[in-house]
């Protein structure tokens, strides 16, 4: 795997523990969407939290 180092989690400070990359196919869209439209277009999922209510637990059953 390719990626971009974007953090490394470790309790010493140092160059060892967890680390965290950003894979290379999203640093190319980045790059490209940067190029194309100056700023990084992204994807809109349009999930909304609710409280469920009595009426909305029934639709759902």
């Amino acid at each position: 795997m390719i990626g971009i180092n974007s953090a490394i989690a470790t309790s010493t400070g140092g160059y060892d523990g967890y680390s965290f990359a950003i894979p290379v196919s999203l640093v190319k869209k980045i790059m490209d969407d940067l190029l194309e439209f100056g700023t990084v277009q992204r994807g809109l999922l349009g999930v909304q939290i609710n409280n469920v209510t009595p009426i909305l637990r029934k639709i759902v059953n």
